[in-house]
């Protein structure tokens, strides 16, 4: 009930500022245009002197006289064009000061419109609070002579100090009245709540009161990631590829034979990890790493060198022979 009119004090107490401005600004606008008449009388009366010097000009009869006459025409036309500036910039700021009290005006009507209703919805919740509280009056009445006397006295004494608020739950071992944390020992007790029990802080009657526990969702949400990333991959495009691997190897290997080369399995391996140049870089360092196939050449070079000779020799021997005979 305390908390009702707040909100409606803090408008009450904007649509006085606002009445404040608007009669400060009202003065200043009856300010400005008592200024702006006095200014249209100057110029009235400037641009009457100045029509009669102008018509004294015909019965001017010496230079002189004309002379002067004009100058006082001029001055009375100065006179006049200041007069005329001050009046214009006058009545603008007037202008300007009207047209801030309008809006002003309307804003302090829709803010009294506002207040009002409000004044009457208060009153009406008012009302109804005023029937529940005399309903709960009258079941106080037929409970209290039931209770300890001495517990009324403390209860009634802790709404008092409290702020109506006198029985609070106990969340997690933490008071919520002065959210200080309890003993677990005392939690204990008022779980059982075979006694009433005080907080040993704020005094406040404690009831215990039970927090579902949140089920984490992480697993799942892990779950839901890893199959989204297999989804992105077809295993049909995997199987697929492994069979190309698998082709490009055999054809490899079918080549190799045909050549009468040897290969060894590391190299099997390599040729079928590496692309196709790193394979060539791979064969031709193979050949280098075999000096022993140089080295068979050599010895049948020399084979064949000493057949030749044994031959020659036979060769020698034959025709000495015929000579001999």
């Amino acid at each position: 009930m305390k908390e009702l009119p707040h909100t409606l004090t803090a408008k009450k107490e904007m649509l006085v500022r606002l009445k404040e401005d608007f009669l400060q600004k009202n003065q200043r606008y009856e300010q400005v245009k008592s200024k702006v008449k006095e200014l249209r009388e100057q110029l009235a009366e400037a641009e009457q002197k100045r029509a009669e010097l102008e018509a004294r000009m015909e019965f001017l009869q010496t230079q002189r006289e004309f002379e002067a006459q004009d100058k006082e025409i001029r001055m009375a036309a100065e006179k006049e064009q200041q007069i005329r500036r001050d009046l214009q910039r006058e009545e603008s700021r007037m202008e300007e000061i009207k047209q801030e009290l309008e809006r002003e005006r309307l804003l302090i009507e829709e803010q009294e419109k506002e207040i009002s209703k409000e004044e009457e919805a208060i009153q009406s919740s008012l009302q109804e609070k005023m029937k529940v509280l005399e309903e709960l009056k009258r079941e106080e009445e037929k409970i209290g002579p039931l209770l300890d006397p001495d517990m009324v006295f403390k209860f009634s004494r802790i709404i008092q100090s409290k702020e109506g608020v006198g029985i609070v739950p106990v969340i997690k071992d933490v008071c919520q009245g002065c959210f200080m944390l309890l003993p677990r020992e005392f939690v204990n007790r008022i779980r059982r709540g075979e006694e009433i029990i005080f907080c040993p802080h704020c005094s406040r009657i404690l009831f215990f009161q039970e927090v579902p526990e949140e089920v984490p969702q992480v697993e799942e949400e892990e779950e839901e990631s890893f199959g989204e990333l297999s989804d992105l991959v077809d295993e049909d495009e995997l199987f697929e590829d492994d069979l190309i691997d698998d082709e490009d190897s055999i054809d490899f290997l079918g080549e190799e034979e045909e050549e009468g080369e040897t290969i060894a399995p590391s190299t099997l391996l390599k040729h079928k990890e590496a692309p196709e140049e790193e394979i060539e870089e791979d064969l031709d360092e193979e050949d280098l790493d075999h000096p022993l196939e140089e080295e068979d050449i050599d010895i049948e070079d020399e084979v064949d060198e000493l057949e030749e000779e044994e031959e020659e020799e036979e060769i020698d021997e034959d025709i000495d022979e015929y000579d001999e005979d």
